[in-house]
């Protein structure tokens, strides 16, 4: 491990400490409860590269496959004094740049750290509030670490723990991106049935040869009159298959969009190759 590399961080952290962009340990820090936790309890270097995000009007990812480094900034991560927050403490802030680490742990489970200023919100959406100049020291680590493999996401905001920021009871547009025209691919549908997180829906194959349709579809929000992709709160896998419908036939098919979390009130429509159906949340 290298010395130098630890003390500047540590000269970060207590830099951050006496001059904190929160106020200081006066104010920020003042009368919180200590949040007795680790970032990055059971993460494994050794089996899963670290990611970096950077979000300033686009999403630059960076990957470090260096165990030992990794292992270097998740204890200088676990060993922040942490504060007890609440994700209506960001209200307000200015949220670029925001930041995000990333890394698969020992069991396969996700640790997700996104931060706001100098709160970080977990995959879980508990939000702390760290005694360190958050800017400074994702600077530094993304100057001073061997990260590869940029990955510029030019369609948005890609954060990590998204759902979190966006949805409050209310989507908040700052962390959702707005929907792509539709072009719908040869298929329209309508929802019969609506149970819970549960839709019902009848697909037709409204072109004159047989044509197909994908397991995959996704949820957009109407927010101020216009749509917007909203985050899932977990992990969304489909199966890579299509299925043929021949010409002019319909097919009863249903779509679990519980991977979404509970849904603010409004108005939402289902979208599958390219089709789209509304429907209300009351």
């Amino acid at each position: 491990m290298k010395k130098l590399t630890l003390f500047l961080l540590a000269a970060l952290t207590l830099a951050a400490a006496g001059c904190s962009k929160n106020g200081g340990a006066d104010s920020a820090f003042k009368d919180r409860e200590p949040a007795d936790v680790k970032l990055f309890d059971g993460t494994s270097p050794q089996n899963s590269a670290l990611s970096v995000y950077k979000y300033d009007g686009e999403t630059e990812v960076l990957y470090l496959y260096d165990a030992d480094k990794e292992q270097e900034i998740i204890e200088y991560f676990n060993n922040i004094p942490l504060y007890k927050a609440n994700i209506s403490e960001t209200d307000g802030l200015q949220t670029t740049p925001m930041y995000a680490l990333n890394i698969i742990g020992k069991e396969g489970e996700r640790t997700d750290l996104t931060w706001i200023g100098s709160y970080c919100v977990d995959e879980t959406g508990e939000v702390y509030l760290a005694d360190i100049d958050t800017e400074a020291v994702f600077e530094k680590l993304l100057s001073d670490y061997p990260w590869e493999d940029l990955d510029i996401r030019l369609a948005g905001n890609h954060l990590p723990n998204r759902y979190y920021l966006a949805n409050r009871g209310e989507w908040d547009i700052k962390y959702l991106n707005k929907a792509n025209e539709l072009e719908p691919r040869g298929i329209s549908f309508e929802i019969t049935a609506h149970n819970g997180g549960v839709i019902t829906t009848e697909i037709t194959n409204i072109t004159n040869e047989e044509n197909g349709y994908s397991e995959y579809f996704s949820v957009q929000a109407l927010v101020d009159g216009e749509w917007y992709d909203i985050p899932a709160k977990e992990d969304m896998a489909f199966n890579d298959i299509a299925w043929l419908l021949p010409a002019g036939k319909s097919i009863e098919k249903q779509y679990d969009y519980s991977w979404y979390g509970d849904l603010p009130k409004g108005t939402y429509r289902l979208v599958v190759e390219g089709a789209s159906a509304e429907f209300d949340i009351e």
